[in-house]
C-alpha cells in the first residue's frame, strides 16, 4: 500500500475517533443547567402600585396570592427585597447599586383583576398578567406586553410624560391615552381607541376600529389595517 493511502487512512480514523470522542463528552455533559437562583417573599395584599426610580426590572404575574419571586445572578446571597405598604399601595423604590447588579429581575404574583401602577423610571413587563384591566401613569418608565397569554385585555389606560414608552401586541376592547412626549404601540386589535397627544407624541395602532385621538402639531398617529 501506498504510503500516501496510508497516511490518508490514518487521518480520517483520527477526526473519526474525534467526533465519537465528543459526543461521548456531550452526552456524559448533558443539557447545560439553567441558572435560576431565585426565592419566593410573602408580602401582604395591596391594590396599587407605586414604582419609584426601581434599577431593576419588574414583572407582574397573576396568582392566587400576594408574594415576590426574586430572580438573582448565580451565587447571589438570597436578601430579602426591602418595600413599603402605604395605606391600600405597595411602594418599591430604588436599590443600593450592589443589591441591583445583583438581580436579574422582581416578579410581583398577585390576583388582581383590575391592576393600577405608578410607575417613575422604571421599566414593567406584563406579559404574565392574566387581569382584564390595567392603568398606567408612567413618568420616564417603560412598559411591555409583548407575549401576553389568554385573552386580551378589556380596559387599558396610560398616562405617559418625560419619554415613557409602551409597547404591546394584544387585543384590546378599549384604549385611552394621554401622551406627553412618550409613545405608544399596539399591534394587537381594538375596538376603541381615544385620547390626546401632544409635544413629539406618538401612537402606532392596527385596527384601531372606533378613533377618537386628537394630537397637536408636533405628534404623530400611525395607524394599520390588517386581516
Amino acid at each position: 500500500m501506498k504510503k500516501s493511502n496510508i497516511y490518508l487512512i490514518s487521518l480520517l480514523s483520527s477526526v473519526t475517533l474525534f467526533i465519537i470522542t465528543g459526543a461521548v463528552v456531550s452526552v456524559a455533559r448533558g443539557k447545560p443547567e439553567k441558572n435560576e437562583n431565585s426565592f419566593t417573599q410573602k408580602v401582604p395584599a395591596y391594590s396599587y402600585i407605586s414604582l419609584q426610580n426601581t434599577n431593576y426590572y419588574v414583572s407582574i404575574a397573576t396568582a392566587d396570592s400576594y408574594e415576590f419571586k426574586v430572580y438573582l445572578e448565580k451565587d447571589v446571597e438570597q436578601i430579602e427585597i426591602p418595600y413599603t405598604i402605604k395605606g391600600d399601595t405597595l411602594v418599591l423604590s430604588e436599590l443600593p447599586k450592589e443589591r441591583a447588579e445583583g438581580m436579574e429581575s422582581l416578579q410581583l404574583s398577585l390576583p388582581l383583576e383590575t391592576l393600577n401602577i405608578i410607575a417613575k423610571s422604571s421599566n414593567i413587563g406584563f406579559n404574565e398578567f392574566k387581569g382584564s384591566s390595567l392603568k398606567l401613569e408612567l413618568d420616564g418608565s417603560e412598559g411591555y406586553m409583548r407575549n401576553r397569554e389568554g385573552k386580551g385585555l378589556s380596559n387599558l389606560e396610560i398616562s405617559g410624560t418625560n419619554n415613557s414608552n409602551f409597547d404591546s401586541h394584544l387585543a384590546c376592547d378599549s384604549i385611552r391615552l394621554n401622551l406627553d412626549k412618550s409613545n405608544f404601540n399596539n399591534w394587537g386589535d381594538t375596538q376603541f381607541i381615544e385620547g390626546k397627544l401632544i409635544n413629539k407624541a406618538s401612537v402606532t395602532q392596527n385596527n384601531p376600529g372606533e378613533t377618537n385621538l386628537s394630537k397637536d402639531a408636533t405628534s404623530q398617529i400611525h395607524y394599520y389595517y390588517n386581516d
